[in-house]
């Protein structure tokens, strides 16, 4: 299967070299809602990402899994479990490859305010 992609002048990589270059995180003012983007170096085969969101007390409060990404870039918006306090989360994704197995894990700490 042929993938079309915008060119960003980069080379796309195999599997085994693909990588999670970024993850951002932005609470929306809520409380209740994170903003999630993940950026990709270009990629060959079509990757499979697993995403989960911690609370402070290490509990998962959210989670997501895209199968086959069609882009090297992505934004979601995840809600939160439950009363979703404020305090420190963590947010870590896992690449991986139906024929490959996961070949990336990266994680990012935010703070979640209290929701107005």
């Amino acid at each position: 299967m042929e993938l079309n992609f915008p060119e960003t002048g980069e080379s796309r990589l195999p599997p085994q070299e693909t990588r999670i270059r970024e993850i951002l995180v932005e609470p929306y003012a809520d409380g209740r809602r994170i903003r999630l983007t993940i950026e990709l170096t270009p990629f060959e085969e079509r990757p499979n990402l697993d995403i989960e969101v911690a609370d402070p007390q290490g509990s998962r409060a959210a989670s997501a899994s895209v199968i086959e990404c069609m882009n090297f870039k992505m934004s979601l918006t995840m809600h939160l479990r439950g009363e979703a306090p404020a305090g420190r989360y963590t947010a870590r994704a896992a690449l991986s490859f139906e024929d490959h197995g996961r070949v990336d894990e990266k994680e990012v700490v935010f703070d979640l305010p209290a929701g107005e």
